[in-house]
């Protein structure tokens, strides 16, 4: 789904308002939201978790070469992480969808035995690797 498909779907779940007013208002929600991340606020999204941009000045020294024959010390910058915090809700609907085909992590709890992981023929360094 993209945005304007977002949007007139959230215009035919609220009663009365047009595609125009929603996208207005999700549109300025986005803008005000985007506002507070760029002032380092923790920023909840209802359903989905919480948000939060951190800029960290990043360590080391570099070298910056001109023109083949020239070097120079310059001071590293600045690195921009965004963190985002899902919800329990959220995670547990993305568990529900993944493709039975794709490997899920493999983490175990604590207490658990461990599983046999090993898969014929993908199992580096053992005997049963498959012919090619």
């Amino acid at each position: 789904m993209n945005h304007t498909e977002r949007i007139h779907h959230v215009a035919r779940q609220v009663g009365g308002l047009t595609r125009e007013k929603a996208r207005q208002a999700v549109e300025l929600y986005l803008e005000c939201v985007a506002d507070e991340l760029a002032h380092g606020e923790m920023i909840p999204l209802p359903s989905i978790g919480r948000v939060r941009v951190v800029i960290r000045k990043n360590s080391g020294r570099l070298l910056a070469r001109f023109n083949g024959n020239r070097t120079e010390a310059r001071d590293p910058g600045y690195r921009v992480q965004v963190s985002l915090r899902l919800t329990d809700e959220l995670k547990a609907r993305c568990h529900l969808h993944l493709d039975s085909t794709k490997p899920a992590s493999t983490r175990i709890k604590a207490g658990e035995p461990e599983p046999d992981r090993t898969k014929p023929g993908l199992n580096p360094g053992s005997g049963n690797r498959k012919e090619r």
